[in-house]
């Protein structure tokens, strides 16, 4: 993967309500501050953990039409910050 390159991934407002969103936004905005971040998940009983030091470089990019390509997702980006 090269340097400097945008990796989106898409949460439709439908999937999430008002308190995961805040929840949501609460978590990275954490995880900026963090030392160390993992993600502890419970599945079929059984634990499985993962480093998540990545989630401190989640930025909130909203919109209304769904991002279909990589230089939309980046002018959106940047106006955002």
């Amino acid at each position: 993967m090269s340097k400097g390159r945008l990796i989106h991934f898409v949460l439709p407002n439908d999937s999430i309500n008002d308190l995961q969103l805040e929840d949501l936004r609460k978590v990275i905005e954490r995880a900026k501050h963090a030392h160390m971040t993992d993600i502890d998940m419970r599945i079929n009983g059984k634990n499985e953990h993962y480093e998540a030091d990545w989630l401190k470089h989640f930025q909130e990019v909203a919109g209304n039409e769904p991002v279909t390509d990589g230089e939309e997702f980046s002018r959106a980006w940047k106006e955002s910050e």
